[in-house]
């Protein structure tokens, strides 16, 4: 009996554990999710006054600058768009120890060509948001336990 009374007692305990660690998790993404809203307050005004709309656009917004400059330039010109306007979808790493393609100059000017691309569509069909939008909290599935009358059980049945 004091072995069932200890189990259930340590039980409780790790189910408050683990709802704590959950709202200590949900509270930082939450946190974040604020701070990439402010960031893109920053970037849309940015995106309307700097945004660049053509090849040769990036070719000025590019010429007498360093190889560190130019990345920079196109990183800001990226974060405008995937942040500032939340086109998400054209997230891009910054950099990669498995492509060393991954960062460069070339790479990210390719990345802004095809994002300027979507924004022309966007802007054509009237799309294109007015103000910045707030980004969407990230939802993280949960793993479900099975039942007993899962496939398991009815395959072991």
């Amino acid at each position: 009996m004091a072995a069932r009374k200890e189990a259930r007692t340590d039980r409780a305990e790790q189910l408050q554990y683990r709802e704590q660690k959950r709202e200590e998790n949900l509270e930082k993404q939450r946190l974040k999710t604020v701070e990439l809203y402010a960031r893109a307050l920053e970037l849309f005004p940015a995106w309307q006054s700097r945004g660049v709309r053509t090849n040769a656009d990036i070719t000025s917004l590019l010429s007498d600058k360093s190889d560190a400059q130019q990345r920079a330039a196109l990183r800001e010109q990226i974060e405008m768009r995937v942040i500032g306007l939340g086109m998400v979808e054209h997230a891009t790493a910054w950099s990669s120890s498995k492509d060393e393609n991954v960062g460069t100059v070339e790479y990210l000017r390719n990345v802004l060509k095809q994002i300027m691309v979507d924004e022309k569509t966007l802007r054509r069909d009237g799309e294109l948001p007015e103000e910045a939008l707030p980004p969407a909290m990230k939802v993280k599935t949960l793993k479900t336990r099975l039942h007993a009358d899962g496939p398991r059980a009815r395959a072991a049945g």
